[in-house]
């Protein structure tokens, strides 16, 4: 009896990990500015999750696991690969203490260029800032992913119905057809008084990590485990 459960308790893990690690990818970021002098630390906090949903479209969720105070404030596509997602799909859930909106100050379609992305040749497809919540044109600082904890996620439709179309995007984005630039504010250097520095970071190809399973597949494992609690019982009658 336990011979059985061990091997289909075995079988039931490795679905759920196969499940977990083709639906989500972690990113990190590397600084590409160095106002701060604090660039490397921040970086070190910023991830980026990119995760396919139950209905076959694309989550990008952003944290900030803050040590040194920082906020993101901008983030910026640059899709060179024009079939890969939908971006007027864009479906913006907010944490608590975060409001992001689609960037209306630079009319969505051409919001300014990745502050230090040009040595990149980075070229904004599409944008989000941080903003009031009572005057979305105007930015605001403490509206952004401010500490460990708040998070930020953007869906967006894929726009191929391909059965490998979430598998090309993360290519893209290890490959750097499709990047992504954060451009974070209000840095603190705790060796100068009243500093207030901003730098940017971009992407960097995924970083292996523990994958995150998808809703269904957590579904499964239940029913998984509920099935071995029945035939544990069959297996005492």
């Amino acid at each position: 009896m336990k011979k059985t459960l061990i091997v289909a308790l075995g079988t039931i893990l490795s679905v759920l990990m196969m499940g977990a690690s083709a639906s989500a990818t972690s990113f990190g970021f590397k600084a590409i500015t160095s106002n701060s002098g604090q660039q490397v630390a921040v970086a070190s906090q910023l991830r980026m999750d990119v995760t396919k949903t139950l209905s076959g479209q694309a989550s990008f969720l952003f944290t900030n696991d803050v040590g040194f105070t920082s906020s993101i404030q901008h983030i910026y596509f640059d899709d060179l690969d024009p079939a890969l997602l939908a971006f007027q799909t864009a479906s913006i859930t907010n944490a608590s203490g975060v409001f992001f909106i689609a960037d209306v100050v630079k009319r969505n379609e051409n919001p300014a260029n990745f502050p230090g992305g040009e040595l990149y040749n980075f070229n904004t497809s599409y944008g989000f800032n941080a903003a009031k919540t009572e005057n979305p044109k105007a930015n605001q600082i403490e509206n952004g992913i401010n500490y460990t904890g708040e998070k930020l996620e953007i869906i967006f439709t894929l726009n191929s119905s391909a059965p490998k179309a979430f598998d090309d995007l993360i290519t893209a984005l290890n490959n750097g057809d499709l990047r992504v630039g954060l451009h974070i504010q209000r840095i603190i250097d705790p060796n100068i008084n009243n500093s207030d520095f901003s730098d940017s970071f971009l992407d960097t190809p995924d970083t292996p990590g523990t994958p995150i399973p998808e809703p269904a597949t957590l579904l499964l494992f239940g029913m998984g485990l509920a099935g071995l609690a029945g035939l544990s019982r069959r297996q005492k009658k």
